[in-house]
Protein backbone atom coordinates (compact mmCIF):
# COMPACT_ATOMS: atom_id res chain seq x y z
CA UNK A 1 0.00 0.00 0.00
CA UNK A 2 2.97 2.26 0.46
CA UNK A 3 3.28 1.98 -3.15
CA UNK A 4 0.01 3.62 -3.96
CA UNK A 5 0.67 6.58 -1.42
CA UNK A 6 4.03 7.44 -2.19
CA UNK A 7 2.88 7.69 -6.02
CA UNK A 8 -0.54 9.61 -5.06
CA UNK A 9 1.07 11.68 -2.81
CA UNK A 10 3.67 12.86 -5.09
CA UNK A 11 0.49 12.85 -7.86
CA UNK A 12 -0.92 15.42 -6.10
CA UNK A 13 1.81 17.88 -5.16
CA UNK A 14 2.16 17.54 -8.87
CA UNK A 15 -1.70 18.95 -9.76
CA UNK A 16 -2.01 21.36 -6.45
CA UNK A 17 1.81 22.88 -7.18
CA UNK A 18 1.68 23.41 -10.66
CA UNK A 19 -2.00 24.97 -11.31
CA UNK A 20 -1.07 26.26 -14.73
CA UNK A 21 -1.48 22.01 -15.34
CA UNK A 22 -5.50 22.90 -14.63
CA UNK A 23 -5.65 24.39 -18.24
CA UNK A 24 -4.69 21.32 -19.80
CA UNK A 25 -7.19 19.11 -17.32
CA UNK A 26 -10.39 20.94 -18.31
CA UNK A 27 -9.59 19.99 -22.06
CA UNK A 28 -8.50 16.25 -21.65
CA UNK A 29 -11.23 15.99 -19.98
CA UNK A 30 -13.30 16.00 -23.07
CA UNK A 31 -11.94 13.13 -23.94
CA UNK A 32 -12.84 11.22 -20.83
CA UNK A 33 -9.26 11.04 -19.97
CA UNK A 34 -9.15 8.69 -16.74
CA UNK A 35 -12.31 7.58 -16.94
CA UNK A 36 -13.16 5.78 -20.08
CA UNK A 37 -13.53 2.87 -18.24
CA UNK A 38 -15.63 3.58 -15.27
CA UNK A 39 -17.77 5.62 -18.45
CA UNK A 40 -18.00 2.12 -20.43
CA UNK A 41 -19.28 0.28 -16.99
CA UNK A 42 -22.38 2.90 -16.68
CA UNK A 43 -23.32 2.66 -19.87
CA UNK A 44 -22.98 -0.64 -19.48
CA UNK A 45 -25.64 -0.61 -16.47
CA UNK A 46 -27.83 1.72 -18.10
CA UNK A 47 -28.16 -0.72 -21.04
CA UNK A 48 -30.62 -3.09 -18.93
CA UNK A 49 -32.96 -0.64 -18.39
CA UNK A 50 -33.76 -0.59 -22.15
CA UNK A 51 -33.56 -3.63 -24.09
CA UNK A 52 -32.79 -1.77 -27.58
CA UNK A 53 -29.88 0.86 -26.21
CA UNK A 54 -27.22 -0.68 -28.33
CA UNK A 55 -28.06 1.29 -31.43
CA UNK A 56 -30.62 4.20 -30.87
CA UNK A 57 -28.64 6.62 -32.27
CA UNK A 58 -27.74 5.09 -35.61
CA UNK A 59 -31.46 3.89 -36.31
CA UNK A 60 -32.70 7.59 -35.34
CA UNK A 61 -30.32 8.95 -38.09
CA UNK A 62 -31.00 6.42 -40.91
CA UNK A 63 -35.20 7.18 -40.60
CA UNK A 64 -34.44 10.93 -40.74
CA UNK A 65 -34.06 9.84 -44.52
CA UNK A 66 -30.63 11.47 -45.17
CA UNK A 67 -29.61 8.76 -47.31
CA UNK A 68 -32.56 8.78 -49.54
CA UNK A 69 -32.96 10.28 -53.19
CA UNK A 70 -35.39 12.14 -51.70
CA UNK A 71 -33.47 13.87 -49.66
CA UNK A 72 -30.69 14.60 -52.98
CA UNK A 73 -33.90 15.96 -53.91
CA UNK A 74 -34.05 18.17 -51.65
CA UNK A 75 -31.09 19.64 -51.73
CA UNK A 76 -31.01 20.48 -55.42
CA UNK A 77 -33.99 22.03 -54.85
CA UNK A 78 -32.83 24.29 -52.19
CA UNK A 79 -29.40 24.63 -53.72
CA UNK A 80 -31.86 25.85 -57.36
CA UNK A 81 -34.37 28.05 -55.82
CA UNK A 82 -32.14 29.68 -52.79
CA UNK A 83 -28.56 29.46 -53.18
CA UNK A 84 -27.60 32.09 -50.37
CA UNK A 85 -29.73 30.09 -47.48
CA UNK A 86 -28.16 26.77 -48.90
CA UNK A 87 -24.32 28.24 -48.67
CA UNK A 88 -25.11 29.46 -45.32
CA UNK A 89 -26.10 26.32 -44.04
CA UNK A 90 -22.50 25.25 -45.78
CA UNK A 91 -20.66 27.44 -43.96
CA UNK A 92 -22.32 26.99 -40.53
CA UNK A 93 -21.60 23.44 -40.95
CA UNK A 94 -18.28 23.90 -42.21
CA UNK A 95 -17.41 26.17 -38.88
CA UNK A 96 -18.95 23.27 -36.40
CA UNK A 97 -16.80 21.17 -37.94
CA UNK A 98 -13.43 23.02 -37.62
CA UNK A 99 -14.64 24.21 -34.33
CA UNK A 100 -15.28 20.36 -33.27
CA UNK A 101 -11.80 19.20 -34.89
CA UNK A 102 -10.05 22.02 -33.14
CA UNK A 103 -11.01 21.33 -29.84
CA UNK A 104 -10.45 17.54 -30.29
CA UNK A 105 -6.82 18.90 -31.33
CA UNK A 106 -6.98 20.96 -28.10
CA UNK A 107 -8.34 17.88 -25.88
CA UNK A 108 -5.37 15.67 -27.35
CA UNK A 109 -3.03 18.36 -26.81
CA UNK A 110 -3.63 18.71 -23.59
CA UNK A 111 -3.31 15.19 -22.59
CA UNK A 112 -0.27 14.62 -24.10
CA UNK A 113 0.75 17.90 -22.23
CA UNK A 114 -0.45 16.63 -18.88
CA UNK A 115 1.75 13.41 -19.63
CA UNK A 116 4.83 15.22 -20.37
CA UNK A 117 5.17 17.64 -17.85
CA UNK A 118 3.60 15.61 -15.37
CA UNK A 119 6.53 13.15 -15.89
CA UNK A 120 9.06 16.35 -15.89
CA UNK A 121 7.93 17.72 -12.08
CA UNK A 122 7.57 13.91 -11.11
CA UNK A 123 11.35 13.55 -12.38
CA UNK A 124 12.09 16.70 -10.15
CA UNK A 125 12.55 18.73 -13.92
CA UNK A 126 11.17 22.03 -14.90
CA UNK A 127 8.42 22.14 -17.40
CA UNK A 128 5.89 25.13 -18.36
CA UNK A 129 2.71 26.00 -19.98
CA UNK A 130 4.57 26.14 -23.82
CA UNK A 131 6.50 22.90 -23.04
CA UNK A 132 3.38 20.91 -22.66
CA UNK A 133 2.34 22.33 -25.98
CA UNK A 134 5.11 21.38 -28.38
CA UNK A 135 5.15 18.16 -26.75
CA UNK A 136 1.41 18.21 -27.75
CA UNK A 137 2.40 18.75 -31.05
CA UNK A 138 4.97 16.74 -31.71
CA UNK A 139 2.75 13.57 -30.63
CA UNK A 140 -0.76 14.20 -31.38
CA UNK A 141 -0.90 11.64 -33.78
CA UNK A 142 0.18 8.63 -32.19
CA UNK A 143 -1.66 9.73 -29.25
CA UNK A 144 -4.75 10.76 -31.50
CA UNK A 145 -4.78 7.15 -33.04
CA UNK A 146 -4.08 5.01 -29.76
CA UNK A 147 -7.29 7.40 -27.98
CA UNK A 148 -9.23 6.11 -30.84
CA UNK A 149 -8.18 2.46 -30.26
CA UNK A 150 -9.27 2.89 -26.65
CA UNK A 151 -12.75 5.05 -27.68
CA UNK A 152 -13.69 2.16 -30.32
CA UNK A 153 -12.79 -0.77 -27.66
CA UNK A 154 -15.14 0.72 -25.09
CA UNK A 155 -17.77 1.48 -27.67
CA UNK A 156 -17.86 -2.55 -29.15
CA UNK A 157 -17.90 -3.31 -25.19
CA UNK A 158 -20.60 -1.33 -25.08
CA UNK A 159 -22.46 -2.84 -28.18
CA UNK A 160 -21.53 -5.88 -26.96
CA UNK A 161 -23.30 -6.05 -23.48
CA UNK A 162 -26.54 -4.47 -25.07
CA UNK A 163 -26.39 -7.34 -27.46
CA UNK A 164 -28.65 -9.45 -25.19
CA UNK A 165 -31.46 -7.08 -24.82
CA UNK A 166 -31.98 -6.01 -28.73
CA UNK A 167 -34.35 -8.85 -29.43
CA UNK A 168 -36.15 -8.20 -26.37
CA UNK A 169 -39.18 -5.73 -26.26
CA UNK A 170 -39.25 -3.02 -23.65
CA UNK A 171 -40.89 -3.56 -20.67
CA UNK A 172 -40.80 -7.31 -21.25
CA UNK A 173 -39.76 -9.32 -18.22
CA UNK A 174 -36.47 -11.06 -19.30
CA UNK A 175 -36.01 -15.00 -18.66
CA UNK A 176 -33.48 -15.72 -15.78
CA UNK A 177 -31.09 -17.28 -18.77
CA UNK A 178 -30.97 -14.03 -20.63
CA UNK A 179 -30.13 -12.25 -17.51
CA UNK A 180 -27.14 -14.52 -16.93
CA UNK A 181 -25.59 -14.43 -20.04
CA UNK A 182 -26.38 -10.58 -19.71
CA UNK A 183 -23.83 -10.60 -16.91
CA UNK A 184 -21.73 -12.85 -18.31
CA UNK A 185 -21.24 -10.47 -21.37
CA UNK A 186 -21.10 -7.42 -18.74
CA UNK A 187 -18.29 -8.74 -17.36
CA UNK A 188 -16.09 -9.99 -20.15
CA UNK A 189 -17.23 -6.76 -21.60
CA UNK A 190 -15.72 -4.78 -18.80
CA UNK A 191 -12.37 -7.21 -18.66
CA UNK A 192 -11.79 -6.33 -21.88
CA UNK A 193 -12.14 -2.33 -22.18
CA UNK A 194 -10.33 -2.34 -19.08
CA UNK A 195 -7.49 -3.80 -20.11
CA UNK A 196 -7.40 -2.26 -23.22
CA UNK A 197 -7.91 1.31 -21.34
CA UNK A 198 -4.85 0.49 -19.00
CA UNK A 199 -2.61 -0.77 -22.34
CA UNK A 200 -3.64 2.39 -23.87
CA UNK A 201 -2.45 4.59 -21.07
CA UNK A 202 0.28 2.85 -20.93
CA UNK A 203 1.09 3.14 -24.41
CA UNK A 204 0.67 7.20 -24.42
CA UNK A 205 3.24 6.94 -21.93
CA UNK A 206 5.66 5.16 -23.62
CA UNK A 207 5.14 7.82 -26.62
CA UNK A 208 4.97 10.56 -25.01
CA UNK A 209 7.71 9.85 -22.86
CA UNK A 210 9.95 7.83 -24.71
CA UNK A 211 9.09 8.95 -27.84
CA UNK A 212 8.23 5.00 -28.72
CA UNK A 213 6.87 5.06 -32.01
CA UNK A 214 2.58 4.28 -32.98
CA UNK A 215 2.88 0.02 -32.91
CA UNK A 216 5.88 -0.19 -30.61
CA UNK A 217 4.22 2.04 -27.83
CA UNK A 218 1.43 -0.55 -27.87
CA UNK A 219 3.81 -3.64 -27.53
CA UNK A 220 5.50 -1.62 -25.15
CA UNK A 221 2.15 -0.85 -23.38
CA UNK A 222 1.12 -4.56 -23.87
CA UNK A 223 3.98 -6.13 -22.23
CA UNK A 224 4.00 -3.55 -19.66
CA UNK A 225 0.28 -4.10 -18.43
CA UNK A 226 0.49 -8.13 -19.06
CA UNK A 227 3.87 -7.89 -16.14
CA UNK A 228 1.43 -5.92 -13.97
CA UNK A 229 -1.87 -6.64 -14.48
CA UNK A 230 -2.88 -6.52 -10.79
CA UNK A 231 -1.51 -3.28 -10.15
CA UNK A 232 -2.80 -1.57 -12.71
CA UNK A 233 -6.80 -3.32 -11.62
CA UNK A 234 -6.17 -1.80 -7.60
CA UNK A 235 -4.59 1.65 -8.91
CA UNK A 236 -8.16 1.32 -10.76
CA UNK A 237 -10.10 0.98 -8.00
CA UNK A 238 -8.10 3.64 -5.94
CA UNK A 239 -8.41 5.79 -8.83
CA UNK A 240 -12.26 5.14 -9.13
CA UNK A 241 -13.10 6.09 -5.03
CA UNK A 242 -11.33 9.09 -4.66
CA UNK A 243 -13.33 9.96 -7.87
CA UNK A 244 -16.57 9.00 -6.31
CA UNK A 245 -15.75 10.45 -2.94
CA UNK A 246 -14.46 13.46 -4.86
CA UNK A 247 -18.38 13.71 -7.06
CA UNK A 248 -19.84 13.61 -3.77
CA UNK A 249 -18.23 16.53 -1.93
CA UNK A 250 -18.60 18.57 -5.35
CA UNK A 251 -22.11 17.80 -5.09
CA UNK A 252 -22.03 18.39 -1.06
CA UNK A 253 -20.77 21.98 -1.65
CA UNK A 254 -22.67 22.73 -4.42
CA UNK A 255 -25.85 22.07 -2.13
CA UNK A 256 -24.27 24.27 0.88
CA UNK A 257 -23.79 27.08 -2.14
CA UNK A 258 -27.22 27.04 -2.84
CA UNK A 259 -28.73 27.85 0.38
CA UNK A 260 -27.40 31.40 0.39
CA UNK A 261 -27.96 31.73 -3.20
CA UNK A 262 -31.37 30.64 -3.06
CA UNK A 263 -32.46 33.14 0.12
CA UNK A 264 -30.66 35.85 -1.83
CA UNK A 265 -32.94 35.12 -5.19
CA UNK A 266 -35.93 35.37 -3.35
CA UNK A 267 -35.26 38.39 -1.17
CA UNK A 268 -34.63 40.28 -4.96
CA UNK A 269 -37.79 38.88 -6.02
CA UNK A 270 -39.48 40.48 -2.90
CA UNK A 271 -37.98 43.18 -2.65
CA UNK A 272 -37.00 44.48 -6.16
CA UNK A 273 -38.23 42.83 -9.29
CA UNK A 274 -37.89 39.31 -10.99
CA UNK A 275 -34.79 40.39 -12.78
CA UNK A 276 -33.06 40.56 -9.73
CA UNK A 277 -34.01 36.89 -9.14
CA UNK A 278 -32.73 35.76 -12.28
CA UNK A 279 -29.26 38.29 -12.14
CA UNK A 280 -28.37 36.12 -9.16
CA UNK A 281 -29.44 32.32 -10.25
CA UNK A 282 -27.90 33.50 -13.05
CA UNK A 283 -24.42 34.30 -10.73
CA UNK A 284 -25.51 30.97 -8.69
CA UNK A 285 -25.24 28.96 -12.26
CA UNK A 286 -21.78 30.77 -12.91
CA UNK A 287 -20.36 30.04 -9.77
CA UNK A 288 -21.44 26.29 -9.52
CA UNK A 289 -20.21 25.63 -13.26
CA UNK A 290 -16.97 27.03 -11.76
CA UNK A 291 -16.70 24.35 -9.52
CA UNK A 292 -17.43 21.72 -11.54
CA UNK A 293 -14.61 22.66 -13.92
CA UNK A 294 -11.98 23.46 -12.01
CA UNK A 295 -12.90 20.28 -9.66
CA UNK A 296 -12.75 18.15 -12.73
CA UNK A 297 -9.63 19.76 -14.30
CA UNK A 298 -7.59 19.23 -11.11
CA UNK A 299 -9.20 15.43 -10.58
CA UNK A 300 -8.21 14.91 -13.98
CA UNK A 301 -4.50 16.12 -13.87
CA UNK A 302 -4.39 14.50 -10.59
CA UNK A 303 -5.59 11.21 -12.27
CA UNK A 304 -3.01 11.55 -15.73
CA UNK A 305 0.18 12.42 -13.00
CA UNK A 306 -1.13 9.30 -10.72
CA UNK A 307 -0.43 6.68 -13.67
CA UNK A 308 2.40 8.25 -15.04
CA UNK A 309 4.05 7.81 -11.90
CA UNK A 310 2.73 4.44 -11.84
Amino acid sequence: MSLYRNILARAWKVAWRNKYLWFFGIFATLIGLGGGEYDMIGRGLSASQAGQAAFPTWESFVGTGIFSGQALDNIADILREEPFSFFMMVAIGLTILILCAFLVWLAVVSQIALVNNGASHLAGKKNDFRGGINAGKKNFWPVLGLNIINKIAILSAFLLIGMPFIQSPARQPLSLIVVLCYILVFIIGVIVALAISFIVKYSIAYAVIKGNKFVEAIKSGWQLFKKNWLISMEMALILFLISFIVGLAVILAILILAGPFLFSALLLYQMTSFMGFWIVAGLAFLMFMAVIIISGAILTTFQVSSWTGL
